[in-house]
Parts: C-alpha cells; structure tokens; sequence
C-alpha cells in the first residue's frame, strides 16, 4: 500500500512458518515501479528483532518480482526468498 500521510509505500507479510508479523517500510526511486522496503520481525530461532529488505519490482502489467533479505550477522544482506507472480 501507500501512506498519503508519511509519503512511504508498507507491507505486512504473514505465513504459517512464524508466529510474527513483518511490517515494512519503503520508498521508490521510479515512481512506485521498484520499492525498496525495510522492515524488524521477531526471529522465531532466537526470539530477537531482527532486520529485513525487501524488494518489489513491477515489471509488467502481468509480471511482479518479490525478493525478501535478512540481515547476516556481519551487516550483510542475505537473500532467503524470491518470487514472480
């Protein structure tokens, strides 16, 4: 969705592997053709926050790429989900 307040696309991802919900925020250089969102979830293993990315790119009318990171523990961004609907 888009927030007309804060000026800042969200999401909210929920599955059946967590009890959590992920909440993201994020921008888009290109006029909402590519976001970038930043989100904090419970992690399930250790029961700590811990940060995510994610990325939407609209490729098509038809084609949407959806890739979820999280955040190594050396700061770097691991990729752990992808998909094209």
């Amino acid at each position: 969705g888009y927030d007309n307040v804060t000026k800042r696309h969200f999401f909210a991802w929920i599955d059946n592997a967590t009890t959590g919900v992920m909440v993201g925020w994020g921008t888009s250089p290109d006029g909402g053709k590519t976001i970038e969102y930043f989100s904090e979830c419970p992690d399930c293993m250790t029961g700590k926050m811990t940060k995510g990315k994610s990325i939407v790119r609209h490729v098509s009318l038809d084609e949407v790429q959806f890739e979820m990171f999280s955040q190594g523990p050396d700061g770097n961004w691991i990729k752990n989900f992808e998909s094209t609907y």
